[in-house]
């Protein structure tokens, strides 16, 4: 993997922690990929794992992209709009494992 130093950032986006000291939700990824999608909230493109809240047909799923050679894509979810925003949260406060 790429070391997050090597990757400019540009300040717009949040950054998620690694881990918390807490019981961490998991996450189950897998490489099926959505059909349509529309971003809808992402990670800052600055670290090696970006995360990617997206919408797809009434339903809502997380993308997690490695940004290697080559790139890696893989999908957690789907779910209704209040799970997909619960699961989010617990990603960008370092609460799910990842």
């Amino acid at each position: 993997m790429t070391s997050p130093d090597i990757w400019p950032c540009p300040q717009l986006a949040p950054h998620p922690p690694t881990r918390t000291g807490r019981q961490l939700t998991r996450l189950d990824w897998t490489a099926e990929r959505p059909y349509r999608v529309r971003v809808l909230a992402y990670t800052c493109s600055c670290r090696t794992i970006v995360y990617e809240l997206l919408a797809s047909g009434g339903t809502y799923v997380i993308r997690r992209t490695y940004q290697t050679v080559p790139r890696k894509e893989t999908y957690a979810g789907p779910w209704a709009r209040c799970e997909a925003d619960r699961m989010w949260k617990l990603i960008l406060t370092g609460e799910a494992s990842l």
